[in-house]
């Protein structure tokens, strides 16, 4: 019984892992979408879906925990990883996507 417990228990932690690894990744190329199409209408779609995804992402969360602290808890920590990964990465303008994709780790 405790066995089955614990395999739950890493299973749910592995599936909030992927989880919040897609919510970061989605997030970070809506947030270069939403910069690309800043001065066009489709922006707001683009923003639409932006907080449907965190609301989705909510949702995943609040089912799996059951408590709110920790839900809020680790949606800051991705909030965080996010804002890390747009700081070190920045924005994909198309220069960026035209030339060596490695530029952005490794620039010359």
């Amino acid at each position: 019984m405790n066995d089955n417990k614990q395999s739950r228990s890493v299973i749910k932690v592995l599936d909030i892992f992927i989880e919040s690894v897609n919510f970061i990744v989605i997030s970070y190329l809506l947030l270069n979408v939403m910069y690309a199409f800043k001065t066009n209408v489709l922006w707001v779609l683009f923003f639409a879906t932006n907080v449907w995804l965190v609301q989705k992402y909510w949702h995943i969360l609040r089912s799996a925990l059951g408590k709110r602290i920790l839900c809020f808890s680790i949606i800051a920590a991705s909030l965080l990883v996010l804002a890390g990964v747009f700081l070190i990465f920045g924005y994909f303008s198309r220069g960026l996507l035209r030339g060596n994709p490695l530029s952005v780790i490794m620039p010359q």
